[in-house]
């Protein structure tokens, strides 16, 4: 019997978990974490701890490397909250991804922005079936901000389940996610993220039209020509395609970027323009400066500037670290501006998806009020399951 079973992510953005088996093989969908914060002096392994604080999945058979089933991991996308419990896997495990992701987390290791991990990384072309089993899961190539992001859709031999991953309109691909619809079709069940559902107060999900990529580039070169101080800017290191843009872009204005070390090295893996670091460069020159969260003690060398916020950490006031950083800004008069174009689709936008999707259950989920999202998707015609978290569903039962 087919069972589906939720192991994290219904109720909040992030470390979203689901597995599938059918007695034999079993294939589990991301493999996230909130944190890995463990207190000193605990008497269990890490693995143990973080499965009781419900911050690792406590899937059976997966952690000791003795699993009955032919078992895998697939990752929609290198972000951490979609890869943070990898590490733990056991030595040669099978872990699934696009090429292009498979690439990018080299990079990332190469770049000391990611460590090595034991389990087996396989990088799959987008659109290339893989069988585990009698399971065949496809990687299509979706909308999001980092490179190789994909929605997985998976085929039992009798149901088609599309996991969409992170989403998204407003970015560099939109045709993508017309694909991701067009190839994924008929889907029996569908998994949606609902990021942007978190911030809604009510039913109506209108809003006002989000930003898109170009946006950020026109508000960067705003500041730049009008420049009256020094500019700070902190991207998010994975956007590759949002640095290689900014770093263009300065470059033509005349006023390079000056990079942290390992986001310069990260980033000249992907282009052949010039990338400048922070070392090594005369400050005396016009420029702007890379810093994020972790090296804002140098921000008092750039009194009186602005600092431009891009969706890096933290990336808002729900982080305990944001009240650092505008106490760090405020102490050096820098002013604040926010300039970021966001990863996820608007609630609009996730409704039009699932329309033309047109699954036969839904499932909300990666978003903090399921409910309300459920809710909208019902008056929309559809049908939605919330699940429990750890509790082993059949297949079937979704579509009763």
């Amino acid at each position: 019997m087919e069972q589906i079973t939720f192991w994290s992510g219904l109720d909040t953005i992030g470390s979203n978990v689901f597995s599938l088996d059918d007695g034999r093989n079993r294939v589990i969908m991301d493999f996230g974490m909130p944190d890995e914060h463990v207190p000193e002096g605990i008497k269990i392994t890490e693995i143990e701890y973080f499965i009781r604080q419900k911050k690792l999945p406590d899937i059976p058979f997966l952690y000791d490397g003795e699993s009955p089933y032919d078992d895998a991991v697939f990752i929609s996308h290198l972000h951490i909250d979609h890869i943070g419990g990898l590490k733990y896997l056991p030595k040669d495990f099978p872990v699934y991804m696009s090429m292009e992701s498979k690439v990018l987390f080299d990079n990332l290791v190469h770049a000391g922005m990611e460590v090595s991990i034991e389990a087996e990384i396989i990088g799959i072309p987008f659109e290339q079936p893989v069988s585990v089993g009698d399971y065949k899961v496809v990687f299509i190539e979706n909308d999001h901000d980092i490179k190789g992001s994909a929605s997985i859709l998976i085929d039992t031999g009798e149901r088609r389940i599309l996991h969409s991953g992170d989403i998204r309109k407003n970015g560099y691909h939109p045709n993508n996610v017309t694909r991701v619809i067009k190839k994924s079709a008929p889907v029996d069940l569908l998994l949606i993220e609902g990021t942007e559902f978190s911030f809604m107060d009510g039913l109506d999900a209108g809003a006002a039209p989000q930003r898109k990529e170009i946006n950020l580039l026109l508000d960067l070169k705003k500041e730049i020509e009008q420049k009256k101080g020094a500019v700070i800017i902190n991207p998010y290191p994975r956007n590759i395609e949002r640095l290689i843009q900014i770093n263009n872009m300065a470059l033509e204005q005349g006023v390079p970027i000056l990079w942290q070390h390992d986001t310069a090295v990260l980033l000249s893996a992907y282009t052949n323009r010039q990338v400048y670091k922070i070392s090594g460069y005369n400050e005396k020159l016009p420029h702007i400066v890379h810093l994020d969260h972790e090296n804002l003690d140098l921000a008092e060398e750039y009194k009186g500037g602005i600092y431009l916020h891009m969706n890096g950490v933290p990336l808002g006031d729900y982080d305990p670290r944001f009240t650092h950083l505008q106490k760090i800004l405020e102490k050096h008069e820098i002013k604040y501006i926010n300039i970021g174009v966001g990863g996820h689709a608007s609630p609009d936008d996730i409704i039009d998806i699932v329309n033309d999707i047109n699954p036969g259950t839904v499932i909300p989920w990666h978003t903090f009020k399921p409910e309300l999202q459920g809710s909208i998707l019902k008056e929309k015609g559809h049908k939605v399951f919330l699940p429990e978290r750890e509790t082993a569903y059949s297949l079937e039962e979704l579509f009763k």
